[in-house]
């Protein structure tokens, strides 16, 4: 019997609104959108929502897909059902949520996004509470109190860089049961928002971490060293230093849109570039760094690829995403062109890249 595959994924949920626009809007002008979008988002749901339609396209039966988080509302005590339409987007997808929490007197996180052909700005709200490390070890614990186990299954988790001190807690519970159980386990992060504090110390406790060139940016600007002017020495500059204190294994992406990902291991001194692919009409970009992730993610635990192929299995993804209004049906669209297997996945890449 084959083990299961359990990827888990612990971030924020919201509604987004989505407005396409010719260019920016002045201040204190009235302006018409093109178009307007209206979707569930939230960086892991949109990840999970792709690797759902993968799970489906590809009949992959051995994979369970969960969120772990929190939801504004409440849950009915019969039927367990959550009230807010968010979580039971998710639910009806196949994506399980029976772990996570409800915060009454709250409404759930909302984005509006003003989209045009060269930016995204992005203006949310957001007072719901988030899930704190009591309740993640409490939702990975028997009645008894005992923490469950991994058995021989292998287990993803997967966390957005947010809620730093409670999702930091949760990773060290994480590292502490998996070296007692001698679980297959494995730990990966996102970090993306160049201003938020801690995230290099999540970065350091993760077996695989997801960098955005924004963050890399930012990173530059607070530290005193030159600046190089080519991406190869950023990437290069950036990834070392991050991982020079490093004593474990890890798996770093640091991705650069359509100009593709640098992947740097602990097997490797210098990071390798992964091309990005060609897009013949770019309609809609948010939610591609999303999509990266659930390629690489798929690439790595459900193909076991090394970190380079299952970076350009994430740039195909995150090419045909952005060739498409939306997350729907990217991960069918994608398994349709493109094949079942790796090695058509790999050989459609090399056609492609950029």
């Amino acid at each position: 019997m084959t083990p299961s595959l359990y990827l888990h994924f612990t971030g924020a949920v919201y509604h987004d609104t989505i407005l396409h626009l010719p260019g920016f809007p002045e201040e204190d002008s009235k302006s018409r959108c093109e178009r307007i979008t209206m979707r569930r988002g939230g960086n892991c749901p949109n990840t999970l929502s792709v690797l759902a339609e993968l799970r489906i396209s590809q009949d992959v039966h051995h994979l369970v897909l969960e969120f772990i988080g929190t939801f504004a509302g409440s849950r009915d005590t019969v039927t367990s059902n959550f009230s807010s339409p968010l979580a039971q987007n998710l639910a009806e997808r196949g994506i399980l949520i029976g772990r996570s929490y409800t915060r009454a007197d709250h409404v759930d996180p909302a984005s509006y996004i003003l989209s045009t052909p060269t930016s995204r700005t992005i203006i949310s709200h957001n007072d719901l509470p988030e899930l704190t490390s009591e309740e993640f070890i409490a939702c990975h614990s028997t009645s008894s109190g005992a923490i469950e186990k991994f058995d021989r299954d292998h287990h993803w988790y997967h966390f957005e860089g947010r809620n730093v001190d409670n999702v930091k807690r949760m990773i060290e519970f994480l590292r502490t049961a998996r070296k007692a159980q001698d679980g297959n386990v494995t730990i990966s992060v996102e970090v993306e928002k160049p201003n938020r504090e801690g995230l290099l110390e999540l970065a350091d406790l993760a077996d695989v971490v997801f960098f955005s060139w924004a963050y890399a940016e930012g990173w530059f600007r607070n530290v005193s060293a030159d600046v190089p002017n080519e991406d190869d020495q950023k990437a290069l500059v950036f990834l070392t230093t991050v991982a020079k204190n490093r004593v474990t294994s890890f798996v770093y992406f640091l991705t650069h849109g359509a100009n593709g990902v640098y992947v740097l291991t602990s097997a490797t001194s210098t990071p390798d570039h992964v091309h990005g692919v060609r897009v013949a009409n770019v309609l809609d970009t948010t939610g591609a760094g999303d999509t990266f992730i659930a390629g690489a993610i798929w690439g790595m635990s459900v193909w076991r690829l090394n970190p380079n192929d299952a970076a350009k299995v994430a740039c195909l993804l995150a090419g045909t995403k952005c060739g498409m209004d939306g997350l729907d049906n990217v991960g069918t669209a994608s398994v349709n062109a493109f094949g079942t297997s790796s090695l058509q996945w790999l050989e459609a890449y090399n056609v492609g890249r950029s």
